[in-house]
């Protein structure tokens, strides 16, 4: 549970912000915390590892039994462990071809709505039958690995563009967004 009883009106840094209403609905439900009762960094970045967390929370995936060794870079002791261990077990993520998953990197908007609909049960195989008409992104290609969940987002209006256009695929992910 959230320490001391906070509330989201706690936080200073994210009243009239663009995000507001949506950090307080995923505070309410435990699947974000601040850095500090007044401090919750709407414009900070994501890692991948806090990124995972949210999604996995937001669904409810229970991570507590996940076990079991994947990357070289995640220790069992760390804090994301089961997040990122139980999310290698669902295929929803993998890691890079040295054998790390680099949690603590900053995650792109791509690779985190990559992630998001894999979780939400959206199949990558969407993509195979997407073209160019299908994309309302002056920077997102049919051939990107991703193109097939930038479609499918949009189409649902689970995302939203910058206004010059472009969707910002490999841009950082902010914890707003």
């Amino acid at each position: 549970s959230n320490n001391n009883d906070n509330t989201c009106e706690d936080f200073t840094d994210i009243d009239g912000h663009w995000g507001e209403e949506y950090i307080c609905d995923l505070f309410d439900l435990e699947v974000v915390e601040g850095y500090s009762q007044y401090s919750f960094g709407p414009n900070n970045d994501v890692s991948r590892a806090e990124f995972l967390k949210m999604a996995l929370l937001a669904f409810d995936n229970n991570v507590e039994d996940a076990d079991g060794v994947y990357y070289n870079d995640v220790s069992s002791s760390a804090w994301y462990y089961e997040y990122v261990t139980y999310a290698t077990e669902e295929d929803y993520v993998e890691g890079y071809a040295d054998g790390s998953f680099r949690p603590n990197d900053d995650i792109s908007r791509a690779e985190a709505l990559v992630i998001l609909l894999r979780i939400a049960g959206e199949d990558d195989t969407e993509g195979d039958n997407i073209d160019s008409d299908d994309i309302d992104f002056g920077d997102v290609d049919d051939s990107d690995w991703f193109a097939w969940a930038v479609v499918v987002a949009d189409e649902d209006n689970i995302v939203d563009g910058y206004s010059n256009g472009d969707f910002g695929p490999s841009n950082d992910l902010s914890r707003a967004e």
